[in-house]
């Protein structure tokens, strides 16, 4: 592939195209407060970058300005209610109970909302972690302000750019996961008398899970492009793919077979390496086809999987013409699949025009939240303990007020970390947190064997600004494939944004 291509195809990488998208932002409030010569800028602005990229949530443009406007409303909330009640210890305990409870609670409505709580409650900790450098009630939550509206007009922009981006990228991971499934079933068809398929199934059954899961999300994509499930505009043939990827799903994993009878029956025909090799050539036409969807081109599908698929044929009439009792019911189970397969290849052959496959329904089941009383109704459905999200509230309520408790009590000048972590590692549910923990603790030592010196090293305000940007930028890159490694580089940044207030060294044990 030539240079230009390489270069295509990782502007085509959804965590590359990101970590680019956070570069600008991060650059876009470094380089001013260092030109500017203010260095206490420096970490609320990235702060306020951080909170709100991790609040944001894929949306359509329309989308993005209400979600932008939510955001912010509860970030100043967040941040001046901190900065009001940060000298009244004993109130201060009751709101931060009280709005961890309620921001949770919010994430009922949906996926947006609980982006939206998680990243307030970011912003009053980031407030606290700042508050004893506070001159006045205004200026941290302005700066933080300014930081989340920073990057959410990149954003904007960037995702007017793109628009269909996300789209594509979604998309083209519905046929990656598609192709190794197929491949997976290929396994299957092995013409041996000792065939085990357990282990096969098993590895089939993970993928077939990762298949459902990259479905769901590729239809939530849609479905925040859309107008209650009806999805116009560019995005209507994207729509019209993706269906056709779910009746494949539908076609590969709608029957079980009994391999191990058929491996025994047929051990001396091809039909079965037909299938194996059928099923191999449509597994290479869904990578091709998710590579052309994630570079925008057009998917040209090959004949090998049709001659393929007529081989097939060839190899199952010639088995019916030896007319076998014995093998009359597996036969039938073979032209069972056959059809099925065959429907996959004309599925395949159409995804450069998915309008001519007619499909029942054509609107996306819409089940989202959209007036105020469907809202209060799921927030309301919550107030139950039998509710997993009320429970975590609670935790996650009852766990930051007493760490809070422990701060006041032991007097911590820079004990906030503590409330930062917890919001970080508690989870809905205890394996969840116990994996975070592991992964934190572990990216934690090394961000500070890294990072301590690192300070020393790089001792100028200029090389420090540098590494802070790329710290950032390695954080988001690595946050959701490795949360450990990605906790190493926020401990790294963090370090570098103190040192900037004279305060890196002050902070290493409360990290």
């Amino acid at each position: 592939m030539s240079i230009l291509g390489q270069l295509r195809l990782q502007w085509a990488n959804k965590t590359f195209n990101y970590s680019v998208l956070i570069l600008f932002a991060l650059l876009g409030v470094v380089i001013p407060a260092w030109y500017l010569d203010q260095q206490t800028w420096v970490t609320p602005l990235i702060l306020g970058v951080i909170a709100a990229a991790l609040a944001e949530s894929d949306e359509s443009f329309t989308g993005r300005i209400k979600a932008l406007v939510i955001t912010l409303i509860c970030f100043a909330i967040a941040s001046f209610s901190i900065e009001l009640l940060f000298d009244t210890p004993w109130l201060f305990a009751i709101g931060l109970f009280l709005s961890t409870l309620v921001f949770v609670l919010l994430g009922a409505i949906g996926p947006r909302y609980t982006s939206i709580a998680f990243g307030s409650l970011l912003v009053a900790i980031y407030t606290m972690l700042g508050a004893h450098e506070s001159t006045n009630l205004w200026m941290q939550p302005a700066l933080l302000l300014g930081g989340a509206s920073w990057y959410y007009l990149v954003s904007i922009m960037w995702n007017s750019v793109w628009p269909l981006q996300p789209v594509q990228q979604s998309l083209s991971n519905v046929f990656n996961e598609l192709s190794l499934y197929l491949d997976a079933k290929r396994n299957l068809f092995h013409p041996t008398r000792d065939l085990i398929p357990q282990p096969h199934r098993l590895k089939e059954a993970s993928l077939n899970a990762c298949t459902v899961f990259a479905l769901n999300e590729c239809k939530t994509t849609l479905l925040n492009r859309s107008k209650r499930g009806h999805v116009d505009g560019p995005s209507d043939r994207f729509l019209q793919v993706y269906f056709i990827a779910q009746d494949i799903h539908e076609r590969v994993s709608s029957s079980h077979y009994r391999y191990q009878e058929l491996a025994t029956q047929f051990s001396h025909s091809d039909v079965l390496f037909r299938f194996k090799h059928l099923l191999e050539m449509q597994s290479k036409a869904c990578k091709e086809i998710a590579l052309a969807l994630k570079l925008g081109n057009e998917y040209s599908h090959s004949n090998d999987s049709l001659v393929a698929l007529v081989e097939l044929q060839d190899s199952i009439e010639y088995l019916q013409q030896q007319n076998v009792e014995e093998w009359k019911p597996l036969l039938l189970q073979i032209q069972y699949l056959f059809n099925n397969l065959a429907t996959v290849e004309k599925l395949l052959s159409n995804v450069n025009n998915p309008d001519i496959i007619s499909h029942d329904d054509s609107v996306l089941d819409d089940t989202n939240a959209h007036t105020p009383i469907a809202m209060w109704r799921r927030v309301k459905s919550a107030f139950s303990l039998d509710s997993m999200l009320l429970r975590h509230a609670i935790r996650l309520a009852c766990a930051l007020t007493l760490g809070y408790g422990i701060i006041q009590f032991f007097d911590l000048e820079r004990g906030y970390w503590i409330l930062l972590t917890t919001l970080f590692v508690c989870q809905p549910n205890y394996s969840a947190t116990r994996k975070k923990l592991t992964a934190r603790i572990a990216g934690t030592i090394v961000g500070l064997l890294v990072g301590v010196p690192l300070l020393t090293l790089f001792p100028s305000t200029e090389s420090q600004l540098v590494l802070l940007v790329i710290s950032g930028v390695m954080f988001f890159a690595f946050r959701i494939n490795n949360y450990g490694y990605a906790t190493g580089f926020i401990t790294v940044l963090v370090l570098l944004c103190f040192d900037q207030l004279g305060e890196g060294y002050a902070v290493v044990l409360p990290s």
